[in-house]
């Protein structure tokens, strides 16, 4: 048997970046298989599209050499359009994998923050929203699960695409696909082109090398062309310059589009060439013990000045979930994380419960399980709760809840206030560092310890803290401590829900 293996993977997820591919691999090699070409590797954190198009044309080239097979493909874009009028309209696309959720609540997480703190320290953090969603008769969830969001596009994102399309956003269309294949688009279903752009299309994702290809020869400008086609090429030079000015400020389709007002795109070749909205998973912060049916998200927005240069950002989720009213219908599915994050089976297990700003998520719902449990008369081991935000008065997710917690006996709360100086801990790693001999006992006493939130700084430096605290207390070096770290995760007794 052979065989051609690319893995597809992201290096912000350290631990896991291209194991199961190896996996793989290792298990075909073992059968006697032998490979087409190498395993190739795809990274979603650069140049993905790149690094996948150079494996693919490699595996093509390669078979066509050995079979003497034919890998032309036709030309011309994939769908055509027809203009509608609004009576054809009857838009009812939704994904298969989602089902209809109701919002009950929308809550502002953060107070004005003035007169609080010198802003030249650290500036007030963005809106961070508490939602509450129904879900349908029959579905339910586990403490840790995700809940996955589909978003829609803002009304100005919109705009500025369907402008630069020269697209009226009443036009109604409809797509037909006259070679067939799977599609994320609503093809023989009339919509309006706001609609078509407002719910299938992912507008804000970086410009890939082989979609600026396609703009280049979209354009007759002498100008224009070399410019864009400075991106493509396969030189050093190109692939630095699109690292440097495309993937590292995250400029788009319609960046680039306003950018170059020379390119002529027909739309059919913009719906071809932008992929499907996606869904958004977040952290559930809520426990089926206290309403089965009621999942709570706990979101930032994200937002502030656009890597490119070109105004604000705001994240396609965030933004939409912000805007989101008691009785608005989204569409999602809850979904078990992989690798697990759930709390241990038996709630007299200690934990160690580390989630400064929106890390605190999931860690939110452990400990509403088990208040839960606490007042149903079952026994619940002590929780050592870490948090951290700017400043109490200003972004202290759930504060009261905490310290209910903490009166009820159910956990402690160690704080970190990077904005207010004189206090002991600026950040969580400090907070755990100036209560190691807790945390120390709780490890000993077989404390389970989970960690949430950024996986860039805060993540390594928890967990560098904990190595300290290793090292302190047993006298070892740190070849000890990370093997003594290494030995908790393969015992799930530390486990981590981080994002870049």
């Amino acid at each position: 048997m052979r065989y051609a293996l690319l893995g597809a993977g992201n290096t912000q997820w350290v631990a896991t970046y291209q194991a199961f591919p190896k996996r793989i691999e290792e298990g075909l090699l073992a059968a006697g298989a032998t490979p087409v070409v190498e395993r190739g590797i795809a990274d979603a954190a650069g140049d993905f599209d790149g690094m996948a198009t150079r494996w693919m044309n490699n595996l093509w080239a390669t078979l066509a050499e050995e079979y003497a097979a034919d890998t032309s493909q036709a030309s011309g874009p994939r769908y055509q359009v027809q203009l509608l009028t609004e009576s054809d309209v009857r838009p009812a696309i939704v994904s298969e994998q989602a089902y209809p959720l109701t919002v009950v609540t929308n809550e502002e997480l953060v107070a004005d923050a003035t007169g609080l703190w010198d802003f030249q320290i650290e500036p007030p953090r963005p809106s961070a929203k508490s939602i509450t969603v129904e879900l349908p008769d029959g579905v339910t969830y586990d403490t840790g699960n995700h809940l996955a969001v589909f978003a829609k596009n803002e009304l100005a994102l919109v705009e500025r695409a369907l402008r630069r399309l020269g697209v009226e956003y009443d036009q109604v269309l409809r797509l037909d696909q006259p070679a067939g294949g799977r599609t994320h688009l609503p093809v023989g279903t009339p919509v309006t082109a706001l609609i078509l752009l407002t719910e299938f299309l992912e507008l804000q994702d970086v410009a890939t090398r082989s979609q600026i290809q396609t703009l280049a020869e979209h354009t007759e400008c002498p100008w224009t062309r070399p410019q864009l086609q400075a991106y493509t090429a396969e030189t050093e030079e190109a692939e630095e310059r699109y690292q440097k000015e495309i993937l590292g400020k995250r400029i788009s389709v319609l960046g680039l589009l306003e950018r170059f007002p020379a390119v002529e795109l027909p739309l059919a070749v913009f719906l071809e060439m932008t992929g499907p909205i996606r869904p958004r998973f977040y952290s559930i912060s809520s426990a089926p013990s206290a309403n089965p049916r009621h999942v709570r998200l706990t979101v930032g927005l994200l937002e502030g000045p656009a890597l490119s240069g070109d105004g604000q950002y705001r994240g396609t989720c965030s933004a939409y979930i912000a805007g989101l009213e008691p009785g608005d219908v989204v569409y999602g599915y809850v979904r078990v994380p992989s690798p697990t994050f759930a709390p241990p089976a038996d709630p007299a297990t200690p934990l160690i419960l580390i989630g400064p700003g929106t890390g605190i998520a999931p860690l939110r719902g452990f400990l509403e399980e088990r208040a839960t449990q606490h007042a149903n008369g079952t026994q619940v081991g002590a929780s050592q709760v870490f948090v951290g935000c700017r400043h109490p008065e200003h972004d202290y997710f759930y504060k009261q809840e905490m310290q209910d917690w903490e009166k009820s006996g159910i956990a402690q709360v160690h704080t970190a206030f990077s904005a207010v100086t004189g206090h002991p801990a600026r950040f969580v790693q400090n907070a755990i560092a100036n209560a190691a001999d807790t945390v120390w006992q709780a490890i000993e006493d077989g404390a389970y310890i989970y960690v949430c939130g950024d996986g860039r700084r805060m993540a390594p430096a928890v967990r560098e803290a904990l190595a300290a605290i290793h090292r302190q207390k047993t006298g070892s070096n740190d070849e000890a401590a990370q093997q003594w770290l290494a030995q908790l995760e393969a015992d799930e007794r530390y486990q981590q829900d981080v994002f870049a």
